[in-house]
């Protein structure tokens, strides 16, 4: 575990230029952090920082692999919108919450889903399961899932922008007032264990 605290610490330290000199209240937040599968050293995370005024800035997407940075997605820039769109809904296999965005030719879903426990089983406390889509130029695509996950959804709504292609519009990113989804409305493949 102190490995894995000095190698997080010695990642913390290369990404804080990314984010210029950060003052106390310019500290970049970890809006999502997963491990890859079962990898000490590979990891995914979302970054932000939020202003005085509650709008955030300087989103960032990294993915890290074998200790090497394999894709990092410059967001938001000071002023202005950034390229991440924020939809959530809940539904019969738990609350679905997913982050899409566009970097280098590749689509990028983020998605997370809370599974809720079995109804009548005592010893069942649901689940939480997460993982990146990516789909690459030629249409292909793969999925890298998370093991250990944690999450600020509620920041996440109020970090992005709207992401108008769900179904429900506005109302798809209401992170207190959720859609339930249509019985239709399947979540995308690849975003359920």
């Amino acid at each position: 575990m102190l490995g894995r605290t000095i190698w997080m610490s010695a990642v913390a330290t290369m990404l804080l230029p990314l984010f210029s000199v950060p003052t106390f209240a310019d500290e970049p937040f970890r809006l999502f952090g997963c491990s890859v599968g079962d990898s000490q050293s590979d990891f995914i995370s979302l970054y932000g920082v939020e202003q005085d005024d509650g709008t955030w800035t300087r989103l960032q997407f990294l993915i890290a692999k074998n200790g090497i940075i394999a894709a990092l997605v410059p967001g938001q820039p000071l002023a202005g919108s950034g390229p991440f769109y924020f939809s959530n809904s809940d539904g019969p296999e738990g609350y679905y919450a997913q982050v899409r965005f566009n970097w280098d030719g590749r689509d990028y879903l983020l998605h997370m889903l809370d599974i809720p426990p079995e109804p009548g089983q005592d010893d069942d406390m649901g689940g939480r399961w997460a993982g990146v889509q990516i789909t690459e130029p030629t249409g292909a695509s793969y999925d890298l899932p998370c093991g250990e996950t944690d999450e600020y959804i509620g920041y996440m709504a109020r970090a992005m922008n709207c992401d108008m292609t769900n179904r429900y519009g506005a109302a798809g990113c209401d992170f207190d007032v959720r859609p339930e989804r249509a019985a239709d409305d399947k979540l995308p493949e690849g975003s359920a264990p």
